[in-house]
Order: structure tokens, then C-alpha cells, then sequence
């Protein structure tokens, strides 16, 4: 598996109700997204949770930040109350998202900006 597809998955099976793994995926995203050399766990999550680290899991404001420049975003919500997004990019053949409805917004637009940064990574 790809560093980004480890990173998808866990945001497709990630608990919500769950802050310690919501913590543990920020932390993996953050330096999955920062770390020049590609995504590597951090051993030390074991030690807690470093202050201050943006929440990818829960703040749209922090997604918003991380978007790549030149990307359109679109979010849906069903009747289930259910949230699916998608990002394309003009002149692009690339499609992200739509494929899972997820139970929060900021997870399902977490999961097409990391397939936006991980496209634009090849």
C-alpha cells in the first residue's frame, strides 16, 4: 500500500466517537502531508499527543488550509445524514472523492484532499 492509501483507509474506518484515534490520524496526516520524504508513523504518538496540532479530523477551517491551489471542492450531504465530497481540478483528468459517504463533513473532505495532494505528489 501507498503511504496515501494507508492514510485513506484509516480515515474511511476511523471511529468518531473515538478522540484518541481521531488524535493518533491527525498526527499520522499531519506528518503524512509535512514530511518531505513521504509518510512514516511516529512511535512516539505512544507518548501523547503533541499540543496545538491542527485537527484534519475535525476543523474544515484547518482543511481548508491544506487544499491544493487550484482544486474545486463540492460536498453532499443524503437523506441519512451521510456526507460524501469530491475535488477536481481544471484540465485535469483526475477525479477524488465520491465514492464513500462518511458520517462527518470534515472526513469526507479530509479523504479527497489527501487523494488531491497525493495525485499531485505522482
Amino acid at each position: 500500500m501507498t503511504d496515501s492509501e494507508i492514510i485513506l483507509k484509516r480515515i474511511e474506518t476511523v471511529n468518531v466517537n473515538d478522540k484518541e484515534a481521531l488524535d493518533r490520524l491527525d498526527v499520522d496526516i499531519y506528518e503524512y502531508i509535512f514530511r518531505e520524504n513521504g509518510y512514516q508513523s511516529r512511535v512516539a504518538i505512544s507518548l501523547g499527543i503533541p499540543s496545538g496540532l491542527p485537527q484534519y479530523t475535525r476543523s474544515r477551517d484547518t482543511l481548508k488550509a491544506i487544499r491544493p491551489e487550484g482544486w474545486t471542492f463540492r460536498i453532499f450531504q443524503d437523506m441519512n445524514l451521510k456526507w460524501q465530497a469530491c475535488l477536481y481540478k481544471t484540465g485535469s483528468a483526475f477525479f477524488g472523492g465520491m465514492t464513500i459517504w462518511f458520517p462527518t463533513e470534515e472526513l469526507a473532505e479530509l479523504h479527497t484532499v489527501i487523494q488531491a495532494i497525493a495525485h499531485e505528489r505522482q
